[in-house]
């Protein structure tokens, strides 16, 4: 099982680039306004996926706060499936918004 700490920086790393996904989309949402349409369903998807990004960083305080006692193969694979599932959203957005 992967260590704790390399987890939670791999986390982070990731967490960064969900964020940055989530601001080109909202710039391509914005431009979208002679579309309004467009727009409301791009921001409905721009709003599921910061939710899942939410969830997940929630989890990733916890793990923090919780210390080695919060760290098992649970909590790691509650994590992973989270994860999983915004990165299907995000590339599901990218064919839905780009």
């Amino acid at each position: 099982m992967i260590d704790r700490q390399t987890f939670i920086t791999e986390l982070e790393a990731a967490i960064e680039r969900w964020h940055k996904e989530i601001v080109k989309f909202k710039v391509i949402a914005e431009a979208e306004e002679e579309e309004p349409d467009a727009q409301i369903e791009y921001y409905q998807v721009i709003e599921e996926i910061a939710a899942k990004q939410d969830a997940i960083e929630d989890r990733l305080e916890h793990l923090k706060t919780d210390g080695a006692t919060g760290w098992n193969e649970t909590v790691k694979d509650e994590i992973e499936t989270l994860s999983a599932s915004l990165e299907e959203a995000i590339e599901s957005a990218r064919r839905t918004i780009n």
